[in-house]
């Protein structure tokens, strides 16, 4: 939803990213750029943007990370998405469509994969500059206080299932999980998100059932 997405982009991403964005403008690209047999691991969204600065679009890649643990190639598996995204969207004569990338985490290790693609390279410093190099932007929520999830009812029912689905003591927070999904005032959209975290705790490898 438009809404819940400005509300995680404008919480989630660094101040000086967010005072470039124009976050009316923000669409959803439906196109999955993960492989299939990856599926199970990994789930990504393709977001576009306009830039405040007139005429300039920016694209949002995020990518879910589902594994109970950090992947260190990550950097090389969003270099290949990014690519494949710039393969699709290129006009001719056009330059290319900048890209956030953006890796989504909640497992209950800590993530200790390096944010810096280069990080992954084995060669000299005089040889780095003829390779690709580029930063993603970590969100690990696992690592987030309660107190400290921020955003509307929908986003922070949203978060707070996604933080402590992986976890032992899932049973003793669903308590916090439901109070906020209890905290979304249209009842339609209570409805939508009740019926979703029925469906979406159990099934997620917990101990939960229906």
């Amino acid at each position: 939803k438009p809404q819940t997405s400005r509300t995680f982009f404008s919480n989630y991403l660094p101040p000086q990213v967010c005072n470039l964005l124009d976050f009316t403008s923000i669409s959803v690209l439906k196109d999955s750029f993960v492989d299939a047999k990856m599926r199970v691991h990994l789930s990504d969204l393709l977001y576009q943007i306009q830039l405040k600065e007139p005429g300039q679009y920016l694209y949002i890649y995020i990518l879910f990370e589902h594994k109970s643990y950090a992947d260190e190639m990550v950097a090389l598996q969003l270099l290949r998405y990014m690519v494949t995204i710039w393969h699709h969207s290129q006009k001719k004569g056009k330059k290319l469509i900048g890209i956030l990338p953006i890796v989504f985490y909640h497992g209950e290790k800590a993530w200790q994969a390096p944010t810096n693609f280069q990080a992954l390279i084995d060669a000299p410093p005089a040889l780095r500059e003829y390779m690709p190099e580029f930063r993603y932007h970590l969100c690990n929520i696992s690592q987030i206080e309660d107190e400290d999830i921020k955003g509307d009812a929908e986003l922070k029912a949203a978060l707070f299932s996604m933080k402590y689905v992986p976890r032992k003591d899932i049973k003793e927070k669903l308590d916090t999980i439901f109070r906020s999904v209890l905290d979304i005032e249209a009842e339609e959209t209570l409805m939508a998100m009740t019926e979703a975290m029925l469906a979406y705790l159990p099934a997620a490898k917990t101990k939960l059932t229906i």
